[in-house]
């Protein structure tokens, strides 16, 4: 009877460690190709506790994140990948391009044997020649570039180094602070060549989540180890919770309504009215150790195959099989049972009130020692990310690339 009433401790009331500084501590996205070379997509960077677009913080000419000599350690739910050393900087300015800014520069493994021979990382940023031709690398840095470009510690991680501060010179970087503190990441030389691009085709060998950070910290892993039994378990129950928020989604858009932002709350219905369930395909099911105290954070995205005769009646113009994405987040309690912290639901129709969301990875972001989750949103017209706190009873917003406050 005690155990009964004892109440549950939320996560988010758990005191948080104290951290000795605020930055700067950059994330981004890596994308590793077969050939060993790796792109780097900028996301956010936060400085004295507030979150910028990475993209456009203190770009002189470069952004801060993107500077040659720049390490980034590939993360995956916490754990070390592998480090990259950005060589070279691309930028576009052409209308519609995906990504603004992006680098490149080698990958090397975790426990992988570095090279004997190093690379000189370039000191100004490449552009995308050509306005209407298909997007290639230039072979020299644009007109307008600087000669002059920060300089890159020759030290060998681990142990940040100093480098030349830079401040904003460009409406994009606006909302950058323009101090006299110097600004820094995790800086050193690249340790192995960067790969030739012989034009061929390469692969994507995987996609990791990425830090930058000028302090050197402990890996904080947020791995869970389910069984079987248990997996099957948890993906029963989400699974539930999924097709009651499609099924909600379906009654909004069949009034003519426009359907719900995304939600901790959706409304249950009763038995005898639910429409036989729906086939939901492209599944994923993650746990993610957020708060390191054995009570993962489940997060699920699936497609749903809605048809034409299905039990709620859906708008006119549908008038052929049509496709929802749903997310769901729960967590498990003390007591074994999952609640639901999030659910969102779109289709191809209405990505500009709700975007679709796909799950990367759980990462510690902000250095508190405990894991954010991060997404990609993909709009009617845009593809950015967002970052999120686990929270007891929702999901915190703690930045959205799409739409900067």
């Amino acid at each position: 009877m005690a155990q009964e009433e004892a109440p549950e401790v939320a996560p988010q009331d758990r005191p948080k460690p104290k951290t000795h500084d605020k930055g700067p501590r950059a994330l981004a996205l890596l994308e590793i190709a077969s050939s060993g070379r790796g792109t780097v997509f900028p996301i956010a960077i936060l400085v004295d506790g507030k979150w910028y677009d990475a993209s456009a913080y203190k770009a002189s000419p470069t952004p801060l994140a993107l500077e040659p000599g720049t390490i980034y350690e590939g993360m995956r739910a916490g754990n070390p990948q592998g480090l990259l050393t950005i060589a070279s900087v691309l930028h576009s300015d052409a209308a519609g391009a995906k990504y603004s800014w992006l680098a490149k520069g080698a990958w090397l493994a975790e426990g992988a044997t570095v090279a004997s021979t190093g690379h000189k990382a370039e000191t100004a940023p490449l552009g995308l020649e050509g306005k209407d031709d298909p997007p290639r690398l230039s072979k020299a840095p644009p007109a307008n570039v600087p000669s002059a470009a920060p300089k890159s510690s020759t030290n060998i991680p681990p142990g940040p180094a100093n480098h030349d501060k830079a401040t904003p010179k460009n409406p994009a970087a606006s909302a950058a602070p323009n101090d006299d503190s110097p600004v820094k990441l995790r800086r050193g030389k690249p340790v192995q060549p960067l790969p030739e691009d012989k034009n061929e085709p390469h692969g994507v060998l995987q996609t990791v989540l990425a830090i930058s950070d000028a302090d050197v910290r402990d890996p904080v892993s947020f791995r869970y180890d389910w069984d079987k039994t248990e997996r099957e378990a948890r993906q029963k129950q989400i699974e539930a919770m999924a097709q009651e928020a499609v099924h909600t989604f379906l009654q909004s858009r069949a009034s003519g309504s426009p359907p719900k932002k995304p939600s901790s709350k959706i409304a249950i219905t009763k038995a005898d009215a639910r429409p036989e369930p729906l086939l939901l395909d492209h599944v994923s099911l993650v746990a993610a150790d957020v708060w390191r105290g054995n009570q993962p954070v489940l997060i699920y995205t699936a497609e749903a195959d809605v048809p034409p005769n299905h039990g709620v009646n859906q708008h006119p113009e549908d008038s052929s099989a049509s496709q929802c994405f749903v997310t769901v987040v729960a967590r498990s309690d003390i007591y074994g049972n999952l609640k639901q912290l999030f659910a969102s639901v779109t289709d191809r129709l209405h990505l500009d009130v709700a975007p679709r969301l796909e799950f990367i990875d759980a990462v510690d972001a902000d250095a508190d020692g405990r894991g954010e989750l991060v997404f990609r949103e993909t709009t009617d017209s845009a593809s950015g990310f967002l970052i999120y706190k686990p929270g007891g009873d929702s999901l915190f917003k703690m930045y959205d690339s799409l739409n900067l406050q």
